[in-house]
């Protein structure tokens, strides 16, 4: 850390000599009183995630230290968003995925929702992913996304887009997008993107991925809209 001008410059925190630039992320709260860490410190090509108090000496506290590569969302107030992706998980086994959240001031690690497996091996299986993960009014919006082995296995299936509470209260199931039929490939993928301030638009495809219809997702509201 150091002054504005330059001044006064100090180590925070030793590297290890595990780290590595591709899985070295910081990401800090709005009042800066928290860091979250994502950096190899232990094991070469393995990161962990890691909480900096920059208020309490800079005292460095483990958050997760999974196997697995991490995705920071971003923070609300004192509460940390992530989502991991396990690296030692099949296709067809559930929690492949994890979406978590991290309260910084009472230590709680939380789990908000994880993805969905099924089948028997590589060639019978289907499996949702967290496609987009926002946070919106203090809230935390985010898709579910079918895959698999083949477009039989997600018949009957629905993508969606949820809510729910950084403590992992009151999950909603704003939407269901029915897998359609006959589709050109064996993924059906639903995205969203903030267009305004606590606002996202749903970027749904048809059959094919070439044709897509439009949502506006605005004070826990979605609506169609013309894009």
């Amino acid at each position: 850390k150091t002054n504005l001008d330059g001044t006064n410059r100090q180590t925070v925190l030793a590297g290890t000599g595990n780290e590595d630039t591709n899985t070295t992320n910081l990401m800090a709260s709005r009042d800066w009183q928290y860091l979250a860490l994502e950096s190899s410190r232990v094991h070469p090509n393995q990161p962990e995630l890691y909480l900096i108090n920059t208020t309490a000496n800079n005292q460095l506290t483990p958050i997760d230290t999974s196997n697995a590569s991490y995705n920071l969302i971003g923070w609300i107030g004192d509460i940390l968003i992530y989502s991991i992706t396990r690296n030692n998980t099949l296709q067809w086994q559930p929690a492949s995925q994890i979406l978590k959240s991290y309260n910084a001031a009472t230590g709680r690690l939380t789990v908000l929702d994880q993805t969905a497996g099924q089948g028997t091996d590589v060639a019978n299986y289907a499996q949702t992913t967290f496609g987009s993960i926002d946070i919106v009014n203090n809230g935390v919006v985010y898709t579910t996304d079918w895959n698999g082995s083949d477009v039989s296995q997600l018949s009957g299936l629905n993508d969606s887009l949820y809510s729910i509470q950084p403590d992992g209260t009151g999950k909603q199931d704003i939407h269901d997008f029915p897998v359609p039929a006959n589709l050109a490939y064996p993924g059906y993928y639903v995205s969203a993107q903030p267009y305004a301030p606590q606002s996202l638009y749903v970027q749904v495809p048809d059959n094919t991925g070439a044709n897509y219809t439009y949502y506006s997702y605005t004070n826990g509201t979605l609506s169609s809209v013309n894009i």
